[in-house]
């Protein structure tokens, strides 16, 4: 710090002669370049001293913090072992499971129930089902499962009494389907995740084969992604020609939109309804039913062009009478019945006129007045059914894991169906349909499998 300390000669303010100014100037010019020169060996020692000073930091902080990095490199490798072994005990986990599959049934499976009305099940899942649908002309049945697995199942007996009909594998790539639908050889599926529709053309005996296997599902269309804002709960393929598909979601996304079967947009109509919980298409194809947070429930018409293609979807009419958001929505195949579920706590049967586009409630159950459903933690799910032979109708009710059964006119408690699923599962699921003179119930929960029962009419 020795250049700190020289002092620089003070300046002179007397008059001085032309040799002392030379002189003088010379001196001046010397001590400028020499201040320059002290600056700069002034900021250079500076430096030096804080890079110094960094180094004694670095160096002391360093030695404290040393032996607890010896002390974690000490526990590292039995956590690293402890996860060595813990993945190697799931990779075993995993193959004994893939060699069980095969031989032995899973001990969740529940076995069938053991009441009268009971005829098969659609079964062989490993998760939750998360869509079902039937082609009734040709006795199959689509049943998809959180698995990420499709499975169509074919029964050769229209008394639907075969104990593992036969079914075709369709595994999906990376998200489940969250619904899905049949009409003659082609498979709609919408899949969760991407919020899109995947077409399939399925084939019972195809000509195709890959590796001496038969291929009976082929890819025909893969809509874009993002159809929806949520996840896709309702998906209903045109069964007049199969020209064309209506889709509805949950949450916040109200819209119904039509598709063409090359994924265009044809139609979009937004309820404004907060939320809807449930679509439904009339088993005639012409009357497409949402039931949602408001206690309306808004029916459209499906209007064709001449040579079958989409129309329009019309505001038609509104089932006016619940207090409480409707959750489920039935409708019989002759599209002239309807039953609702509501929050209100209550079931009400609907005749639709349809040449006037008036409906009327005819009836209407409130879960208090039947024990059976009083005592219920839910009511999920509900199905219509009638029968203009007999001029008689059938009403279905999955209360918990229970079904109760009633009878109209007068809504009289027929049959409860106890234990219809497994134990702690709700029955999310009824439908009713007619093969030959026979009416059957399909029922499905949160369970992995679809229950299959005998109506008596």
């Amino acid at each position: 710090f020795f250049f700190l300390m020289i002092r620089r000669p003070p300046r002179s303010t007397q008059s001085r002669s032309s040799a002392a100014s030379d002189v003088y100037k010379r001196q001046v010019s010397t001590q400028s370049t020499w201040g320059e020169f002290e600056k700069m060996t002034t900021f250079i020692i500076w430096l030096i001293a804080f890079m110094l000073l960094a180094l004694f930091l670095f160096k002391h902080f360093s030695k404290q913090k040393q032996p607890l990095e010896t002390e974690k490199e000490k526990v590292a490798p039995a956590k690293e072992m402890h996860t060595e072994e813990k993945k190697l005990s799931m990779k075993d986990l995993k193959k004994l499971q893939a060699k069980s599959h095969h031989t032995a049934k899973p001990k969740a499976k529940k076995a069938n129930p053991e009441h009268s009305w009971f005829v098969s099940a659609l079964k062989g899942f490993g998760d939750v089902i998360t869509g079902f649908d039937a082609d009734l002309k040709h006795l199959l049945f689509v049943v998809a499962s959180r698995e990420k697995t499709v499975k169509i199942f074919k029964y050769e007996k229209k008394d639907l009494s075969e104990a593992n009909p036969h079914y075709f594998l369709l595994q999906l790539d990376y998200f489940p389907a969250t619904a899905v639908s049949l009409y003659n050889d082609i498979l709609a599926v919408a899949i969760d995740g991407d919020n899109t529709i995947e077409l399939y053309t399925f084939e019972e005996e195809p000509a195709k084969k890959v590796n001496g296997k038969p291929v009976h599902f082929s890819l025909r269309t893969r809509f874009e992604k993002g159809l929806h804002k949520n996840t896709i709960i309702s998906l209903q393929l045109d069964k007049v020609n199969g020209k064309f598909i209506v889709t509805g979601s949950g949450e916040k996304d109200t819209t119904i939109k039509v598709w063409s079967m090359n994924g265009q947009n044809l139609a979009l109509i937004n309820t404004s309804s907060l939320q809807n919980f449930y679509y439904t298409m009339s088993p005639d194809q012409k009357y497409f039913y949402t039931g949602a947070w408001t206690p309306d429930v808004k029916v459209f018409e499906v209007k064709r062009e001449k040579d079958g293609t989409f129309k329009q979807l019309a505001r038609c009419f509104e089932l006016k009478g619940h207090t409480g958001g409707v959750h489920y929505i039935g409708v019989d195949a002759e599209a002239e019945w309807a039953v609702t579920r509501s929050s209100d706590h209550s079931l009400r049967l609907w005749h639709i006129e349809k040449e006037f586009n008036h409906p009327k409630e005819r009836e209407t159950l409130f879960y208090k007045d039947q024990r059976c459903l009083a005592e219920a933690k839910a009511v999920e799910s509900c199905a219509v059914a009638y029968s203009s032979r007999q001029e008689k109708g059938v009403v279905a009710v999955g209360f918990d894991n229970n079904i109760a059964v009633f009878r109209f006119p007068g809504l009289t408690l027929d049959q409860v169906i106890t234990e219809a699923h497994a134990e702690e599962t709700l029955v999310q699921g009824l439908a009713f349909h007619e093969i030959g003179e026979r009416l059957f119930l399909f029922s499905t929960g949160t369970d992995d499998r679809v229950n299959v029962w005998r109506i008596p009419l």
